[in-house]
């Protein structure tokens, strides 16, 4: 559950890193600029005990580093796929995009992990979460939560390795949908 978590995460920033020469800083709607409070004054206390056994877990299984260790793996695809979109990417270009990838997912990382503990807390019983932060939080547990990260180095080469045959498929399946002769051409882009 917590990969799927990291790997939507990881996915979104890809998409966005292969539209960052075109972007222009997007101006955060209400709901952005809100923080997700879980205010349990607010809530029923059966709620309130979902979301702190919710935000237990997400802390025995360490989220923040692994959010931050999944998008370090990935950066060399991110990079490449900027790069050979938008043709080539000087050093300095190459480290200002990785920069940017950091700061922003180490500043949404808060905000991602308060909406899992929210959706977690709405799908899971409190037995359900119980149990999950009783395991996570005992030494097996723990042990397994710390071997996440060779865990992900190993799959991370294999994954890397089947994107380019993942993004033709997806490619090939959705114009096989539609009339992909149809689309307008993107412009192209100069090589800065």
């Amino acid at each position: 559950m917590m990969k799927r978590v990291v790997l939507a995460a990881v996915g979104a920033m890809s998409l966005l890193a292969g539209s960052f020469a075109s972007a222009e800083p997007a101006t955060p709607g209400k709901a952005a600029q809100t923080e997700r409070a879980d205010n349990p004054s607010r809530m029923d206390p059966a709620k309130s005990r979902r979301m702190a056994l919710a935000r237990r877990y997400m802390e025995a299984m360490h989220y923040r580093q692994t959010v931050a260790a999944t998008l370090k793996s990935l950066m060399p695809v991110l990079l490449g796929d900027a790069s050979s979109r938008y043709g080539g990417l000087s050093e300095h270009q190459r480290q200002a995009l990785m920069d940017a990838c950091l700061e922003t997912m180490d500043r949404l990382t808060p905000q991602m992990m308060d909406n899992a503990v929210a959706a977690m807390s709405d799908v899971l019983s409190e037995d359900e979460l119980t149990q999950l932060v009783a395991f996570y939080e005992s030494p097996v547990g723990q042990s397994i939560v710390a071997k996440n990260g060779q865990i992900s180095t190993a799959m991370a080469g294999p994954l890397r390795d089947m994107l380019p045959q993942m993004k033709t498929q997806m490619i090939e399946r959705f114009c096989a949908k539609i009339n992909c002769a149809a689309l307008p051409k993107p412009p192209a882009h100069q090589a800065s």
